[in-house]
């Protein structure tokens, strides 16, 4: 039976409340614990409905109701629990802005303060209550600046251009109290929900530009310093070297003339005590460079067989003296050019040379140069330096290489030295790339040897030697056994034939090598009758004067020593072809000008040019050198640096400039530095004499440049 609409409401409103205090101990129920039923049902529901089925509906009804309510509650306490995290991660991020080193404030598009950590307080002197909504450049920015300021933040509001936007840039802020100092400053945008923002971060350098100004000016003392430090060797090292070379140069003097016993062991103790001085200087000069960095290294094209054998040959009438063997041993694989520098790959081998020596007594010295590995571009090369002498203690191998280093204290004593040698070499290796080790056992023997990375060089020096062998023949009358050997390794290597004089016969134009015991044998065998006819190369293992003006005037004829290399063989053959002429007789064809201020060193070279057989003028200063060139010719000139009036370098530029077919002029200097060498080169100069100089250095360099070509037909 169906009921009306008040007895239904009636039952419902009573069975709703019933369900309401059912559920209300479980607080489940209180978002529609006071809703009314026609707001759940309406009157026309409930009318039509039994009394059962009202309390169905009511059922379902109120059970959706709590589905909904539960709903509603987890959604509620997720919010809570968000508002808990946002909160607490409001509060660590304001504690980690306002622990931060830096004042950090945000500001708006128009450039107002939103925000004003505790830093800016202490570092800016206002309170974030005092700053808020003012202009960021009215608080923090010189009055004298500002307008710089707000054009660059409204330029980049206007084009997006960040010249200062999210960069590091340095400015003058202002405190509170009107006081400037140097601060750091960043400014990044960022996106709100209201707009751009920017964030400002300011740091107080101050502290830290008043330590780099202490470092600057700390480096520019340590520069003052070195330069000072640099300008004194270089004046110590011509004032020690100036001296030197007088007391060396008249020694070699001295050692020409007829001396007794007794004086000729005094002369040579004298000669042995100067050249270890000079080392000694060398050393401490070179070490100085290194420690300051200014060891420069040089790229130039150069033979390394020939740099290698330069050095070796300088110790070969020590090792002599001693009775001690020493060879030198050259790989044919490694190119005749390359390219590095030659005066330091020379002095390390120096240096392991005269320290082998030093410490051999007896036996012998060897030293190889072996190819490691060639490609188009690079060679990489291994010198060994192998001795027989007194061997190295394996506590003390490792560190052989260190500064002031030798095996203990009596090791000085006995044998000499700086302790310098082996760490100059370690240091110059490793500055052009390489690696440097020793092997040793005491007693018997150490074997040091060296790598080097060098670039190949672009000569191909050996072509015209090939095309010299096309019209000419060249035979040997050699006796030395292991010479001959050698000289044939080479000629095999450039692909030319060497033949021998005692089985070929012998038509003019042909060059003949032979050593003193090979050429007398020769020249009794009745084959030759005319000298003139040939191209001599004299193979010498001492002195050859005689033997040199044992031949006409008009002879074409080179020495060339034992030792030499195969580079060194394959330009004196070169030479020979274009008919250069070396006799002693015809030098005083040739005049030399010497410009040197300094009274013993002009007496010095002129003994020496005059022992030599040339003709000479010497000058006191550049100046006096520029006038006599302009009214004498000359075959070279030797030119001295430091001069008064007018300096070397500037007397090269003007004999360049004014002389017309100027002669070649070379470096007489006691400056011992790769720059200074090169100021030589620069100005025009094509060789230098470094002072101390050795007789035979000079020698070499007069005849290199005095050489004159003369054509076979005017012979």
């Amino acid at each position: 039976k169906k009921m009306g609409i008040r007895p239904a409401r009636k039952i419902f409103d009573t069975a709703y409340q019933h369900m309401a205090d059912m559920y209300s101990y479980l607080d489940t129920f209180p978002v529609v614990i006071d809703l009314l039923p026609e707001f759940i049902l309406g009157d026309a529901q409930i009318s039509g409905l039994s009394c059962t089925q009202a309390q169905k509906v009511l059922f379902d009804k109120v059970k959706k109701l709590q589905l909904v309510n539960n709903e509603l509650s987890r959604e509620m306490a997720k919010r809570v629990k968000m508002t808990r995290e946002l909160r607490a991660s409001q509060e660590m991020l304001n504690a980690l802005i306002n622990s931060s080193m830096d004042a950090v404030m945000s500001m708006d598009s128009g450039g107002r303060i939103m925000s004003w950590n505790n830093n800016a307080e202490k570092l800016l002197g206002w309170a974030e209550n005092e700053v808020l909504g003012e202009y960021v450049s009215q608080k923090i920015i010189p009055p004298d600046e500002r307008s710089i300021h707000i054009n660059w933040f409204n330029r980049y509001l206007e084009t997006g251009d960040s010249g200062f936007i999210s960069r590091t840039i340095e400015i003058t802020a202002m405190r509170r109290s009107g006081e400037h100092f140097q601060a750091e400053c960043s400014i990044a945008p960022f996106q709100t929900a209201n707009g751009k923002m920017f964030s400002v971060f300011l740091r107080d350098i101050t502290r830290r530009k008043q330590y780099e100004d202490s470092l600057k000016t700390a480096k520019m003392d340590a520069e003052q310093a070195a330069a000072a430090k640099s300008e004194f060797l270089a004046i110590m090292s011509h004032e020690i070297r100036t001296p030197l070379n007088g007391v060396l140069g008249m020694t070699q003097l001295l050692n020409t003339t007829r001396l007794n016993a007794e004086q000729s062991e005094y002369v040579d103790l004298l000669m042995t005590s100067g050249n270890n001085l000079l080392a000694i200087i060398n050393d401490v000069l070179d070490f100085s460079k290194i420690e300051a960095g200014k060891m420069e290294i040089d790229h130039s094209e150069f033979s390394l067989s020939q740099a290698i054998q330069n050095s070796v040959e300088v110790f070969m009438a020590t090792a002599a003296e001693k009775g001690v063997r020493l060879r030198y041993d050259f790989d044919t694989n490694i190119p005749d050019s390359v390219v590095g520098d030659s005066a330091r790959v020379g002095q390390i081998v120096m240096n392991l040379v005269s320290n082998a020596l030093k410490f051999t007594q007896e036996g012998h010295i060897e030293v190889k140069s072996r190819c490691i590995s060639l490609s188009d571009q690079k060679v990489w090369i291994k010198i060994s330096i192998k001795d027989t002498g007194i061997g190295i203690d394996p506590e003390c191998v490792e560190k052989i290489f260190e500064s002031f280093s030798q095996q203990d204290g009596s090791t000085s004593r006995k044998f000499g030295g700086t302790g310098l040698g082996l760490a100059i070499c370690a240091r110059l290796v490793d500055i052009m790339g390489g690696k440097i080790g020793v092997q040793s056992v005491m007693g018997e023997g150490s074997e040091f040897h060296f790598e080097l990375p060098l670039d190949r060089g672009k000569s191909d020096p050996v072509k015209g030697l090939i095309e010299l062998a096309k019209t000419r023949a060249f035979v040997s009358c050699i006796a030395d056994e292991f010479l001959l050997h050698r000289f044939n390794k080479a000629f095999a290597k450039w692909g030319v034939a060497l033949e021998d004089a005692e089985e070929v016969l012998i038509p003019h134009s042909t060059t003949i090598l032979c050593d003193r015991a090979g050429y007398d044998d020769f020249v009794a065998s009745g084959k030759v009758t005319d000298k003139t006819a040939y191209q001599w190369l004299l193979v010498q293992h001492e002195d050859a004067t005689q033997w040199l003006e044992s031949f006409d005037t008009g002879t074409c004829v080179q020495m060339i020593k034992s030792s030499c290399t195969p580079d060194q063989l394959k330009d004196s053959l070169i030479h020979l072809a274009n008919a250069r002429v070396f006799t002693r007789k015809r030098r005083t064809a040739h005049r030399i000008l010497v410009a040197e201020d300094n009274v013993i060193n002009q007496k010095l070279i002129g003994a020496l040019l005059e022992k030599m057989g040339y003709e000479f003028d010497i000058v006191e200063n550049g100046k006096l050198a520029v006038e006599f060139c302009l009214k004498q010719d000359y075959a070279m000139v030797f030119m001295d640096i430091q001069m008064p009036e007018m300096d070397g370098l500037e007397a090269t530029r003007i004999i360049q400039q004014e002389v017309a077919d100027a002669p070649p002029i070379l470096a007489l200097t006691a400056n011992a530095t790769e720059e200074d060498r090169r100021k030589c080169l620069d100005s025009g100069m094509v060789d230098f004499l470094s002072k101390p100089f050795q007789l035979e250095r000079l020698e070499e360099l007069l005849l290199r440049y005095t050489a004159e070509v003369q054509p076979q037909d005017q012979k």
